[in-house]
Formats: structure tokens, sequence, C-alpha cells
């Protein structure tokens, strides 16, 4: 659509609602941008095809893609706005892939590649509830739905994760973006699981779920998907997790709170996105960079241990942990990384090293950096063969040691592994 200097707002207002789908709400919207993107452009001299401006100021309206040709003249900026201006609305073409259920956004299915499930029925609204959800959704997406598994969060185990990374893998094509309704329980540890799973995945995979089930009239599922939905058509690539009108990394998100709509943040790491009277504002410097090809690389190795210390705790568990055939220990300390086992546990945690198990030291606080450099027993275990945590997440230096075993590193390549910032995992 092309309009002429003289054209009037009323006639593009109706002219763009005739050649799109779009309700009277977008339609009214555009319309407000029409008149507030001379001022906005004005004052902050920005070329008017600046795609990264077009991205702030679009979103808040639902207006996927706003595209505005022109050709520089003398003409004052009200003039060449309207006798150069071309506008195409279009919709995101995006997947639900609905894995989960509990109280998350998810809906029932009980077969899993062809085999019976034995899970707990829902009630029959719930998988009407999130169709509701979806169909307003279809005002500004194309939107696909598919069922993979039904299954309680808490009852979550790696061979889920593999194939919730093989679908978004295999569907990908053909899709701007692709959000995954979870159960919340477990969600921090599989956006984190499937991060690794797939590197330089190249369109925005977005977790999301819910406190209270979408069959309650106050539940927080609707604003969730609204977000995730805007991130997953933000273009912005990488794993993420969207949650009370923030989007974090998948690989820093952790569940801080059992009841409250609050419940994710952004552990060590500034939110991916947040929503605000400027629509869904994408930090560009917290995506992930992209340094390949899409891969999925899902084998994973279950002969991980995750040990919080407590005072008192018997070192012998160390050569037990090895005894029973773990291949890594991600080890929870005290603070920078301080260990209360004294010289019994270090000669413990020596012998783990020393049968080829990988020990990863990370600081039970859930803020700011283990430094193993700081003390003297840190020191010691750095000569042991430790390997330091740094700021990761409990649920990402877990789930990272998983994959790196699985992919069939040895202690010296975890090592270096851990060394490598691979998604925005860890501050290196």
């Amino acid at each position: 659509m092309i309009f002429p200097k003289s054209s009037r707002v009323e006639d593009i207002l109706c002219e763009i609602h005739a050649h799109t789908n779009q309700n009277v709400f977008v339609t009214a919207a555009v319309g407000y941008f029409l008149y507030k993107f001379i001022d906005i452009a004005r004052s902050l001299h920005r070329k008017i095809n600046d795609p990264e401006f077009f991205q702030q100021i679009v979103y808040p309206f639902q207006i996927n893609e706003i595209f505005l040709l022109y050709t520089m003249s003398n003409d004052n900026l009200e003039d060449f706005m309207y006798r150069h201006c071309r506008i195409v609305v279009s919709k995101r073409n995006l997947l639900v892939s609905l894995f989960q259920n509990g109280a998350g956004c998810g809906r029932i299915q009980n077969q899993k590649e062809g085999r019976p499930m034995e899970e707990k029925k829902l009630p029959h609204d719930h998988g009407q509830s999130m169709e509701r959800e979806l169909e307003q959704l279809r005002t500004y997406y194309d939107i696909s739905v598919k069922d993979v598994i039904c299954l309680d969060s808490s009852n979550i185990r790696p061979e889920e994760w593999q194939l919730i990374a093989r679908h978004v893998f295999e569907d990908r094509a053909g899709y701007d973006g692709i959000v995954v309704s979870h159960g919340t329980d477990t969600m921090a540890y599989t956006a984190s699981a499937v991060t690794f799973m797939l590197p330089n995945i190249d369109i925005p995979v977005v977790f999301t779920g819910s406190q209270l089930p979408l069959t309650d009239m106050l539940s927080d599922g609707p604003d969730n998907l609204r977000t995730a939905f805007a991130m997953a058509a933000s273009g912005a690539p990488g794993v993420f997790l969207a949650f009370d009108r923030k989007v974090m990394l998948g690989c820093r998100a952790v569940k801080v709170r059992a009841s409250g709509f609050s419940a994710f943040e952004s552990v060590n790491a500034r939110y991916a996105a947040l929503v605000s009277n400027r629509g869904l504002v994408v930090d560009t410097d917290v995506l992930p960079r992209r340094t390949g090809e899409s891969k999925l690389l899902s084998d994973i190795s279950k002969e991980v241990f995750l040990l919080k210390l407590t005072p008192g705790l018997n070192p012998a568990i160390f050569d037990m942990l090895a005894a029973m055939g773990y291949k890594g220990i991600v080890i929870e300390a005290f603070g920078l990384g301080g260990v209360n086992v004294l010289h019994r546990g270090l000669r413990g945690i020596h012998r783990c090293v020393e049968d080829g198990v990988s020990v990863v030291v990370t600081t039970q606080c859930l803020y700011d950096s283990a430094d193993l450099q700081v003390y003297q027993v840190g020191s010691k275990l750095l000569e042991l063969g430790v390997i330091q945590g740094r700021d990761m997440t409990s649920e990402a230096a877990m789930t990272k040691l998983m994959w790196a075993i699985g992919q069939g590193m040895n202690p010296a390549q975890v090592s270096e592994l851990f060394g490598q910032n691979l998604a925005g995992e860890v501050t290196i």
C-alpha cells in the first residue's frame, strides 16, 4: 500500500484494515503509530528504515513487520512520510508445542510415541481453556499446535529433555518461533538442558507455563503465553523462558517461588527482554551469539549427582558416589566455594578426580560467583583438578555437565568446556 501526500489518515486506516485481517485495535494502533512516528523519528534522529528502531516501536502494537520505504529529499519529514510510505502488515508463523501439564499450560495427551501413558486426567475444560487463549492469539500470529506428551513436570527425566529437543529441532523449519508449554517445577532444568542440546538454534524457542491452571479465572497463564509469543515472534534466536512479563535465557532461569506469580528470575544475568509500556523490549546484548549452524546434540548422561554441602557432612559420600558409578558431581559449596570436609573430604574428592569423575564446584548462594582462588581450601581443590562453576546456576552447571559427559568428553575436555561460555550460561 502506497499513500500519496494528500491521503487522509482516516483513508489510510481504512485501506490498511481492508488489506489485513487485523482487528480494530490493531488498526487503531497503526494510526497511532503513524501519528507518533514523526515525533519519535525527529527526536531520536534515527533513520526510518532502522530495523532495531522498528522492533521497539512496532511490537507494543502486536504488528510483526512494518517496513517504511523512502527516498531522502529536502522535503520535511511529514511530506516524505506520506509521499513515500509503504506499509506491510504480516503475521509471524509460530508453533506451540504442548509438552506438559500440572498447573502449566498443557493439554491432555495420553500417548507418548504411540505408547499409553499412565498419567492423571485433567479437567475436560483445561484443553478448552488453552484453545480459547490460542484463538485470541491467532489474531496476531499464525499458530500451529502440536501435542507431544502429557507428564507432570516433577516426573521429567533426561529422556523427555531429549524428546523435546528433537521435536523442536525437527519442527523448526517453516516457523518463525516455537513456544513450549511446560510445568513450572522443573522448567528451569528443561530449558537449560535444551539450550545445550540445541547449539546455535536459529529461531526463538520460548518455554512458559503458569502457577495457576488456565481453568482458573485469575490464572497467570494467559499473560505468560502472550509474553512467550511476543518473544517467539521477535526473531531473536536462542532458548528462553518467559514468565511474569519477563524473558530470560533458558540457562539462567531459576524458579525462586513455589506459588508466587514472579516465580522465575534470571540469575547473574540481565533479562533478555521485558514487557513495558513500549511493548516487548529485547536486550540484544544478552542474546546468545551464534557461532555456526544449528545442530541437534541430544546425547546426555544421567550419571551426574548434585550435592549440597551441609555442616557435618560425612566425607565418605564422595567414595560412595564414585563406587555407584557416577561420572560427574556438582558440589554446591558455601559462599565463594568453601568446603567443610577438611583433609578427609579433600582425599575423597581427590580419589573421585583420579577415578575420572568430573567434579564441578559452584555456590549455594543464588547470586554472585564461586571463586575457589579466594580461600586456601579452594586453592587446594583447584590443585586437585576440581572445575570452577563460577556464576552458573545449579541447573545450568548440572545440565551442562550431563551434556558434556553425554557427548563423550573426558575430564580434561569437560574442564576445558566449563571454561567456555556456550550460550550465556556463565560469565568468563
